[in-house]
């Protein structure tokens, strides 16, 4: 490409992109127009997805047409991104399963990384886009993605997510009368539901958060609608102690439904819906969130017992089948939340091989695998009569796993932790979900 003062259109951007070795997808999952909805009206927005040879997709998506806020605006009030990049990262995750999305702005190109939303590379200059994010977009095609990822910045992330928090704390505690620390728990609620959502495949867009996405001729309609918003959040709300049924949350159905109502003559419940849509997914991750709850001390901690040399797991945790006689323990008092992270993802591979391997007995002949019954001891909870592994987030929590070191004020953090690790090990591992019930059962007496 030959070097100007200026960055490339639309459709020379896409013949770079080809040069670098993505192919048009076939057939184009969002090839023609997104329509982005607003009460001004709409604006036809071009869009375009790639593929590689590796399977991997990404979506290039014109918003120059659109109006953003200053960053400034939106850096002092701690959110990522405007609606409209929400609705254009949804549509790329939703309707065409992209794993990078390139957004082309004023005067500006973004490049995120799906499911996490992170931003990858950001260009403002011809220089900035041949040298960092062109190679970037070759070498993906060739390597591993997440061999190419930048480590995300945990701390800044957590310390972004605490300055929103502590401002809604304290914007519903005066409007609502009550502690600005109930408040922020009443804000985790919410959180965790969406949340939910995305670790069961429904998300944002067209599940009752207030984004739609709909065909219309040859484009997509991308809109927000913050009209039902109480009515959508009451239902959340409601459904919270089906999904998340635990002593760390104070409040029930009818408590939530009165702050809704104290707040319906504001506009305040719209605007914490929207900055919530608004953040990048990035910030609700696990490793992250643990970083509002963590000592540094304890942290470096865990690291050092780590790259000291762990004893295996199956040395740390004694199991007979699916009987746990002896839980793995977890010290977060002693190694920080960091390691009780890398000890779940330890031992929800370790229950995951292990029932791989009872759908491969399964296979045999009844006569190779017939075996006497335990008519004295029924499977635990989460495993099946047939000895598979159905509810697998109960039963690791419930059967397998014990924190201690958590003090009763410190249980809300470490809860929330625990929370948004089973939903990202439902994710990752395609576990089925029927809500969470077991955390109380985490906590070493």
């Amino acid at each position: 490409m030959t070097a100007t003062d200026t960055l490339p259109d639309f459709n020379l951007l896409s013949r770079e992109i080809e040069r670098c070795g993505w192919r048009p997808a076939d057939p184009p999952p969002l090839d023609g127009d997104l329509f982005f909805q607003s009460a001004g009206g709409g604006i036809h927005t071009p869009a375009r997805v790639f593929a590689s040879e590796r399977g991997e997709r990404l979506a290039v998506i014109d918003l120059t047409a659109l109006q953003f806020p200053p960053r400034e605006e939106l850096f002092a009030r701690f959110i990522d991104f405007p609606m409209e990049v929400r609705l254009a990262l949804a549509a790329a995750s939703r309707l065409a399963a992209c794993n990078l999305v390139l957004l082309i702005q004023a005067g500006v190109f973004e490049l995120y990384s799906l499911p996490a939303e992170s931003r990858a590379y950001r260009a403002t200059n011809p220089r900035e886009f041949e040298d960092e994010m062109l190679p970037a977009l070759a070498a993906r095609t060739i390597h591993r993605g997440d061999a190419l990822s930048a480590v995300p910045n945990w701390l800044d992330a957590a310390e972004t997510l605490g300055g929103w928090l502590a401002h809604w704390g304290r914007r519903l505690a005066d409007a609502l009368g009550e502690e600005s620390e109930d408040c922020r728990r009443w804000v985790w609620k919410i959180i965790l539901m969406l949340q939910a959502g995305r670790a069961t495949g429904d998300g944002e867009l067209g599940g009752g958060w207030g984004l739609a996405c709909e065909r219309l001729g040859p484009a997509w309609s991308l809109s927000y609608d913050s009209l039902g918003t109480h009515e959508d959040l009451g239902r959340r709300l409601e459904e919270f102690e089906q999904t998340f049924s635990s002593r760390i949350f104070s409040g029930d159905a009818d408590s939530d439904r009165s702050r809704l109502a104290r707040l319906e003559e504001t506009s305040l419940v719209e605007q914490l819906r929207a900055e919530l849509l608004m953040q990048s997914r990035l910030r609700f991750e696990p490793d992250c969130v643990a970083w509002l709850f963590a000592s540094m001390e304890r942290e470096q901690e865990g690291w050092r017992r780590e790259v000291s040399g762990l004893a295996p797991l199956r040395r740390r945790f004694a199991a007979d089948g699916w009987g746990v006689l002896a839980p793995l323990e977890c010290d977060v008092a002693s190694h920080g939340l960091a390691a009780l992270l890398r000890d779940l993802d330890r031992l929800a591979q370790y229950w995951t091989e292990f029932d791989a391997l009872g759908a491969r007995r399964e296979s045999r002949s009844a006569k190779e695998i017939y075996s006497q019954p335990d008519l004295f001891r029924g499977n635990p909870r989460g495993v099946s009569p047939a000895g598979r592994l159905d509810d697998p987030v109960n039963f690791m929590l419930s059967e397998s796993v014990r924190v201690a070191g958590a003090a009763a004020e410190d249980r809300f953090g470490v809860g929330i932790v625990i929370l948004l690790k089973s939903l990202g090990l439902v994710r990752r591992l395609d576990w089925p979900f029927f809500g969470i019930d077991s955390l109380d059962s985490v906590w070493k007496r």
